[in-house]
């Protein structure tokens, strides 16, 4: 317990000693708030973020590869202001059915293109020994992410795909999505 000195009179044990010991009193009541304060000032405000806008094309449905030919699989038209990032995500399933033979090779080019001009590809690659005289069904699921800075205007991007390689009876792209929005 703290004991305050107090010199002259004690107003607990009502002693006028000069050198007595005693103990603090009760604690009074809290008194009434003071007035509220000035606002502050607010700093600048930042520019608006979000997506600027969103474009997407997406197929359930299956469709034939031909083997050795790019094949448009999947387009997206947007329009962009200068200096605008636009990224894109794609993913497509391509199933491959490999004939009879005892060897199989194969290889999946995965392009985009924007206005016509490629921006990237992935290569799948599969080649394997199998039993002879069966026929064998592989998938695959290639997929892309990509920034791109395309300029004001109207802009297409599309996912193409290639297939080739020996041995190949068919070839399907079958579920397929590609999302292309811009950053603010």
């Amino acid at each position: 317990m703290k004991v305050t000195k107090y010199c002259g009179f004690c107003p607990i044990y009502h002693s006028t000693s000069k050198k007595c010991k005693c103990p603090p009193g009760p604690t009074g009541p809290i008194g009434p708030m003071g007035p509220e304060g000035d606002t502050g000032a607010t700093g600048p405000t930042g520019p608006a973020g979000g997506v600027g806008f969103f474009g997407f094309d997406q197929i359930q449905e299956a469709a034939v590869l031909p083997v050795d030919v790019e094949t448009t699989v999947l387009t997206v038209a947007v329009t962009s202001d200068a200096g605008q990032s636009v990224k894109i995500d794609s993913v497509a399933e391509v199933d491959i059915i490999v004939g009879l033979s005892t060897t199989f090779q194969y290889n999946i080019e995965y392009s985009l293109y924007r206005d016509g001009a490629l921006l990237a590809t992935i290569t799948e690659n599969n080649e394997g020994d199998k039993p002879g005289g069966i026929v064998r069904l592989f998938s695959d699921i290639p997929s892309l992410t990509w920034v791109d800075l395309p300029g004001a205007g109207m802009h297409t991007y599309e996912i193409r795909l290639t297939v080739t390689g020996t041995n190949i009876l068919t070839a399907t792209v079958n579920t397929r999505s590609l999302n292309v929005f811009a950053l603010d």
